[in-house]
């Protein structure tokens, strides 16, 4: 025969925490930098530079973009 004791019997039963997670979404803004390369030339053009200047304002707007700071266009 087995005896249980009623004290060892009295508190088994689990307790269940809820654990509320609160995450933060990281979003990332992506820019295309061919389409900022675009935008900056027909915005120079519309201003009234020439063709040339256009293109070398566009592909220091793209450089920047690229995080090439550094790297310049001379015409």
């Amino acid at each position: 025969m087995v005896a249980f004791s009623g004290a060892a019997m009295a508190k088994n039963f689990e307790v269940k925490e809820s654990i509320k997670k609160t995450s933060k979404k990281k979003t990332f803004a992506t820019t295309d930098c061919n389409t900022a390369k675009f935008v900056a030339y027909v915005d120079a053009k519309a201003a009234g530079f020439s063709h040339e200047a256009a293109v070398g304002m566009s592909y220091s707007v793209y450089f920047m973009c690229l995080g090439l700071n550094e790297a310049t266009i001379s015409q």
